[in-house]
């Protein structure tokens, strides 16, 4: 894995992280389970307190398992607010499932919070290219 990069799985794999990051294969029943959940509950288990999870706008409750996993490890759960979402059902399932959220905000919000605890700024590194 790289710091800044940012990695994208197709449908038909679960994108998780172990000594390194991989996609596995989905079989049939692909659909029957949540991605995000998966890679989620991976990024939990390697990284535990280090991880920041994030669930935005969607429908049923894709990311709620994984972020309480995120959050069982020590790490940071946030969400979109469900009143700025085009679709507020996973945000809303994500606030109400086991497990505290740390912040439930607008998208601009959450993105300055990760810039704060990462202590990173996209503005500079873009600048600089």
């Amino acid at each position: 894995m790289h710091r800044g990069a940012c990695y994208i799985g197709e449908p038909s794999q679960h994108l998780m992280v172990g000594a390194g990051l991989h996609a596995d294969l989905l079989p049939d029943h692909r659909y029957t389970t949540r991605n995000i959940d998966q890679l989620f509950i991976s990024l939990a288990r390697h990284y535990g307190p280090r991880t920041i999870g994030v669930v935005l706008s969607g429908q049923l409750d894709d990311g709620t398992r994984g972020l309480a996993a995120i959050k069982r490890a020590g790490g940071i759960a946030m969400v979109q607010s469900p009143k700025e979402a085009a679709y507020p059902d996973t945000p809303r399932n994500a606030i109400k499932y086991d497990g505290a959220v740390d912040l439930v905000a607008p998208i601009p919000d959450l993105a300055e919070e990760i810039i704060r605890l990462t202590g990173t700024n996209p503005n500079k590194r873009l600048a600089s290219r």
